[in-house]
């Protein structure tokens, strides 16, 4: 692997991620928010803490597409601002080539994502479950 593309691969995952990172936190903030509304007798802190931390990997599944698509842009705007393409191109690394590493980098989301849409399924319905579980025994 060339070096200009592991330099790209790192730019946009760093990019990427903490897009992802920072709209999950404000998704997880306002669903928080939410639910501190709903509050009663039954229905505490903790409880709302825990339905929030439990939504996060749908949060994060929805999300994470358009999130990594502006960690894109940002990171190769970021690139050509700082002219770091036009070196790249000067040493013969085309935009052909770039276009190969973003494609790359996409790539390697769509495995990701994959296992934590998996992962989330599995988890949610476990949850599903739980409540349930939960919501006989108080009866």
């Amino acid at each position: 692997m060339h070096l200009f593309t592991k330099y790209i691969i790192l730019k946009i995952l760093r990019s990427g991620l903490s897009t992802t990172m920072i709209v999950v936190f404000i998704f997880s903030a306002l669903s928080l928010f939410s639910e501190l509304r709903d509050l009663s007798g039954n229905y505490d802190l903790i409880d709302a803490l825990i339905f929030v931390l439990l939504k996060v990997p749908s949060y994060f599944v929805e999300i994470f597409p358009i999130c990594i698509f502006i960690g894109s842009l940002l990171a190769l705007g970021n690139l050509s601002v700082n002219n770091e393409i036009i070196a790249m191109q000067s040493n013969r690394y085309s935009l052909k080539n770039i276009f190969r590493s973003c494609l790359l980098v996409g790539l390697i989301f769509i495995m990701i994502i994959s296992l934590i849409d998996r992962k989330s399924t599995r988890l949610n319905s476990s949850h599903q479950i739980i409540s349930y579980a939960v919501f006989c025994l108080k009866k």
